[in-house]
């Protein structure tokens, strides 16, 4: 998959998450489902492109974050860019 491709995808999914208005602890299970699926899919693409596309995503995430009115929508926005950081952080 193309890194522009992963990028869109997983913007959507986590958007979608957050706005589904489940409770924290099972945002944040299928969070850290779809971040794993996300590192799977991303193991083909050259590293440098992976932490760019890490970073993409981290920073929009934190923007659409920043603007939400929705705490638990801002919670799962936030728990989504810190764990991007933290892979970022490891590789």
């Amino acid at each position: 998959m193309q890194s522009r491709e992963l990028y869109q995808r997983y913007h959507r999914l986590i958007l979608k998450l957050a706005r589904e208005g489940q409770s924290r602890s099972g945002s944040l299970e299928r969070l850290r489902g779809l971040l794993a699926q996300f590192e799977l899919e991303a193991a083909g693409i050259a590293p440098n492109s992976v932490r760019f596309l890490r970073e993409q995503l981290s920073e929009q995430l934190e923007h659409e974050a920043l603007c939400s009115a929705h705490s638990d929508q801002r919670y799962v926005l936030f728990a989504a860019v810190k764990r991007l950081e933290q892979l970022s952080d490891r590789n």
